[in-house]
């Protein structure tokens, strides 16, 4: 029997607070050898920083601004995505004072 892999389509993103409040992982998630048992739903996430980003059923909310590492495992498999979070309209203030 072959093993599940779970691998990513995209695994760094640039957020931009002002445009962009959450990100839903299972638009990049991909499962292979995958059985009936095995869905995208069994694959836990985990946030390296909660006070930049909480994790909710695979969909990534953000908070703040910073870097934050998101671990998507199943088994022994890990994906890790990073995201860069800027909050592009207060630079925008900043630049004109």
């Amino acid at each position: 029997k072959k093993k599940v892999e779970l691998t990513a389509s995209k695994t760094e993103f640039d957020i931009d607070l002002k445009e962009q409040k959450s990100v839903d992982l299972d638009a990049y998630l991909k499962l292979a050898n995958a059985d009936n048992a095995t869905t995208l739903a069994s694959v836990a996430c985990t946030s390296s920083s909660t006070d930049i980003a909480t994790v909710a059923d695979r969909k990534v909310s953000f908070a703040k601004t910073g870097t934050v590492y998101v671990k998507a495992a199943l088994n022994d498999q890990v994906v890790t995505f990073t995201f860069h979070v800027v909050d592009n309209s207060s630079e925008a203030n900043q630049g004109n004072s």
